[in-house]
């Protein structure tokens, strides 16, 4: 025979501040990560504008 549970004895876990808390703080670290590789792409990206005058491989401009 099925024991009836109360619905505090049967939740599997808190709910409230700890998921809270572990939600910010990943989408925090999802932020810094994201803005870090934003800035190595900016840092090793080469500047190629048009109209920069620039040279190519053959020695003339573009």
């Amino acid at each position: 025979m099925k024991r009836k549970l109360e619905p505090q004895d049967a939740r599997q876990g808190r709910l409230g501040k700890p998921v809270l808390i572990v939600l910010v703080v990943g989408i925090l670290l999802a932020m810094v990560a994201w803005g870090g590789a934003e800035w190595y792409g900016e840092e090793t990206d080469p500047v190629l504008g048009a109209g920069s005058g620039q040279t190519g491989e053959s020695g003339q401009a573009r």
